[in-house]
């Protein structure tokens, strides 16, 4: 409640109730070396607010170097607890012999969310993801919120009681669906609730645009230009999953899931995201704000 009615989160935070803010998230910095340098990139453009790191991720060293040289990049943790690409190189932070139902062949996780789901242990999972915070918090990452990778940590509910565990322990806001959303996952109706009443702050709305249902790029990006330009009032979070473009042909509809990341840097680059942007008068953030005010709870 916000001055005796219901209300966005951005009228906390002082905004008027018609003003419509987006945090664009760049998932995945840490992947690899051409993830991470079109996430910097983009950064330095004003084309992303936000990123997450993948601790566990074979690039993650890299991605440090260049958080480190970007001023005021917005970074959370994007807890990741599967091995689903074959280049990723990701190995658990924790101990593998104190998490063994996340592991598999040559201390590598699952490769995928269904054999996590099919065989992880919760308490082993809260272990892992909390040594990721933990270690990106070291290592200087001025954390500024928390998602899971695949949603590993969100679309069950045993695992998704671990994901607000871990933003309440840490005090930070995370990546949340809307209870609809969260209701066909078969996560609890009051999910998004009980999240409010620990004190965390999340956006008011979440942009979930699949990954694989688009058969090229003009088509990718008129559903989420007009995604976009009916953007609802309060915080809505999008996320991307850019990567750089290497030169090879970006309109087959049997390219791998390295093209579609490379649509979504060649549309975060685009005139067509600028003018939205612009006729909208959509308002920039990111995650800093949330922290702020769930840190005042």
């Amino acid at each position: 409640m916000f001055r005796g009615r219901l209300a966005t989160v951005a009228e906390h935070l002082g905004y008027g109730p018609g003003d419509r803010l987006l945090i664009i998230n760049a998932d995945d910095f840490g992947l690899n070396t051409s993830v991470n340098r079109a996430v910097a990139e983009l950064f330095r453009l004003l084309r992303i607010t936000s990123t997450t790191v993948m601790v566990s991720a074979a690039g993650y060293q890299d991605a440090l170097a260049l958080y480190r040289q970007q001023t005021g990049l917005s970074c959370g943790v994007h807890l990741s607890l599967t091995s689903d690409y074959t280049d990723d190189g990701s190995r658990p932070v924790s101990t593998p012999a104190g998490i063994p139902s996340l592991i598999v062949r040559n201390n590598r996780f699952h490769p995928d969310r269904d054999e996590f789901f099919e065989h992880a242990l919760p308490e082993e999972a809260y272990c892992e993801a909390k040594a990721q915070i933990e270690q990106a918090l070291a290592d200087g990452i001025d954390v500024t919120h928390i998602d899971s990778h695949e949603g590993s940590l969100q679309l069950r509910p045993e695992f998704a009681e671990i994901y607000v565990r871990l933003a309440a322990e840490f005090r930070l806001p995370v990546r949340a669906g809307s209870r609809l959303l969260l209701k066909q996952m078969g996560i609890l109706d009051d999910w998004v609730g009980n999240i409010r009443m620990r004190g965390i702050h999340v956006p008011d709305n979440l942009i979930y645009i699949p990954i694989d249902s688009f058969q090229s790029y003009q088509e990718k990006e008129k559903y989420t230009s007009e995604v976009l330009t009916q953007l609802p009032t309060g915080i809505t979070e999008i996320y991307f999953h850019p990567t750089l473009p290497d030169g090879a042909a970006d309109d087959r509809p049997e390219e791998s899931y390295r093209q579609v990341r490379q649509w979504d840097y060649r549309f975060l680059v685009s005139e067509r995201l600028r003018d939205i942007l612009q006729d909208k008068r959509i308002i920039l953030t990111d995650f800093r704000q949330l922290r702020e005010l769930t840190r005042q709870t």
